[in-house]
């Protein structure tokens, strides 16, 4: 199995999320991280199972509850989360991030 690694970037968006939910509701924050955590283990299971975004080597896991995905690329040895984007804002965005 892979390693499950964040990019620096990704890793400060899931903050944000985080943070932004936990100010709308105390707790809120918490069930995202929730949420991911179960995204994560979704994708160590099996890390090529998730859809192909576009035409790219990316995959993604959408969350269930929240409006956002985890946007992955499979290698050997590392699974590397490149965003933990939203879903109506700025799609895309991450692309420059993929090698």
């Amino acid at each position: 199995m892979s390693k499950l690694e964040f990019l620096h970037e990704a890793a400060s968006e899931l903050e944000e999320a985080r943070h932004y939910y936990e100010t709308c509701r105390q707790g809120l924050g918490t069930e995202l991280l929730d949420e991911v955590a179960a995204c994560l283990a979704w994708i160590h299971g099996d890390p090529l199972r998730g859809p192909q975004h576009r035409k790219t080597s990316v995959r993604v896991c959408l969350l269930r509850r929240f409006p956002y995905g985890l946007y992955y690329l499979p290698t050997d040895d590392i699974v590397w989360i490149v965003a933990v984007g939203h879903h109506r804002r700025r799609p895309g965005y991450w692309k420059r991030r993929v090698p």
